[in-house]
């Protein structure tokens, strides 16, 4: 596509919208994540809600009670996933529940729940320190659709163009 392309990208966006320009023919290299330094999973780590999960051996309350201690532990967890590009298994576990899709339909129908995937949150932390990884490359090599671009940041959010 070139700059100024006009296209239609289905139902969810329906409309005309303009794209940027196309990335680069040799995408910029991204073979390596950069270690986490502690002060950042620290921070995960204090932000995240004390929520209990059910796959998780240790309560988060617990984790940031003990943080002093535990996060450079951590930090060592997060970064020999990022340099060995390796997720372990037991990371990967979660316990699935079912969450009614909306409060006025039928208990009784399976098809009315929506299954609810809760991660340990040692996964949880890897998961933000990726996250800011790509996004910081994506971001860095303008390799991000100005349109969808919005839709993956924090705290902001999509507002469907009127369609002409």
């Amino acid at each position: 596509m070139s700059s100024g392309t006009v296209v239609d990208l289905g139902p969810p966006f329906r409309g005309r919208h303009t794209v940027s320009p196309s990335p680069p023919a040799t995408p910029p290299n991204f073979s390596v994540f950069t270690p986490a330094p502690v002060s950042e999973v620290h921070n995960i780590l204090s932000n995240c809600p004390n929520k209990q999960s059910d796959s998780g051996p240790i309560p988060t309350w617990l984790l940031k009670e003990c943080s002093s201690d535990l996060v450079p532990t951590i930090t060592n967890t997060v970064n020999l996933s990022l340099i060995s590009g390796q997720f372990h298994p037991t990371l990967k576990e979660s316990v699935i529940s079912p969450l009614l899709k909306k409060p006025t339909l039928d208990k009784e129908e399976l098809s009315n729940y929506r299954p609810i995937s809760n991660l340990s949150l040692i996964s949880k932390i890897i998961e933000r320190v990726v996250k800011s990884r790509l996004m910081d490359h994506l971001t860095s090599n303008s390799l991000l659709v100005s349109l969808l671009q919005t839709s993956l940041h924090q705290n902001s959010s999509f507002v469907h163009p009127q369609s002409p």
